[in-house]
């Protein structure tokens, strides 16, 4: 066996896209060489390729056939003989870049959350924004999807910073809009007011999905044709405002107004509906977008 001296990161992207390997943005600025064109013939019986991703390192070294192995920690590794030469080349794959621990827990608070709230409010509060997100977020923490991780991303980290504002305002004694007052309604469920918490945390997580998988620029047209069928949806298919709602969702996503007790008198509901469809956007959600752009690493890949 050969053992190296030095080491050089040398990543062929062409080799990797014929093994089907996607090699991380962080690696290939780390890398002494990067070749788009360079075949596996062209490499020599002595050369070796370090290739590492954050804690995770393989050291190209001998090898006597040609095999592939699946491990769990560092993804996928081909080893290649070529010509009677003993040279290996390990490339991990960018996958597994969310950890299984966090994958489980999220898929059990889903679990809780899911059966519980369409037991008490039913299965139509799942039109709300943020109740939107947490599915497709619980989808997209499997498949690792910058696309989808960016959607949420994108429509809600806004709407959440305020949610969390009004709460923090309202916890020291004043509402700053009254979008959490029912945080603070004792006749409701502690569990339930205990599960709505999410609020406070999911934006964060988001940040930090994004800053895994990267932040996919498609994601802002995406939301906003989602978010316009939503608001379709609820203003002509839901309930709109009630002074007594109890626990059944009213005016989903503010359709009629910024309050769920009564309907908004400022100006007409068509009015204020293409209002709500074209403001909140701009308002939000491409301010939004802008600072993911500027400050999210790019994904790797955009599925």
């Amino acid at each position: 066996m050969v053992q190296p001296t030095k080491f050089e990161l040398v990543i062929n992207l062409k080799t990797a896209k014929t093994l089907g390997l996607t090699v991380p943005q962080t690696l290939l600025v780390a890398a002494d060489e990067v070749s788009k064109s360079r075949s596996l013939n062209a490499l020599r019986p002595t050369a070796t390729e370090l290739l590492h991703y954050g804690n995770r390192r393989r050291v190209c070294l001998a090898g006597r056939s040609e095999t592939r192995e699946y491990n769990a920690n560092s993804g996928v590794i081909w080893r290649i003989s070529q010509n009677m030469t003993d040279v290996n080349i390990a490339l991990s794959q960018a996958g597994n870049r969310v950890p299984l621990w966090l994958k489980l827990a999220y898929t059990a608070f889903m679990a809780v959350l899911v059966p519980v709230y369409w037991h008490y409010y039913g299965p139509t509060n799942f039109l709300y924004f943020c109740d939107v997100a947490l599915l497709i977020t619980l989808v997209s923490i499997w498949i690792e999807s910058p696309f989808l991780v960016s959607m949420c991303a994108v429509g809600i980290l806004a709407l959440e910073a305020l949610w969390v504002a009004d709460f923090l305002s309202t916890l020291v004694g004043f509402s700053l809009i009254g979008i959490t007052n029912y945080m603070f309604k004792h006749e409701n469920s502690l569990f339930l007011r205990g599960l709505s918490l999410y609020h406070g945390w999911l934006p964060f997580l988001l940040v930090y999905l994004v800053r895994a998988f990267g932040f996919d620029r498609r994601a802002l047209p995406a939301w906003i044709v989602l978010a316009w069928v939503l608001w379709l949806v609820c203003f002509f298919f839901m309930p709109p405002p009630n002074p007594e709602p109890g626990l059944t969702p009213v005016n989903i996503n503010y359709v009629w107004g910024p309050s769920d007790y009564a309907a908004q008198s400022w100006v007409s509901p068509a009015v204020w509906l293409i209002g709500l469809m074209i403001g909140m956007p701009f308002l939000l959600f491409v301010p939004t977008h802008l600072l993911l752009l500027r400050f999210a690493p790019k994904p790797e890949r955009s599925a």
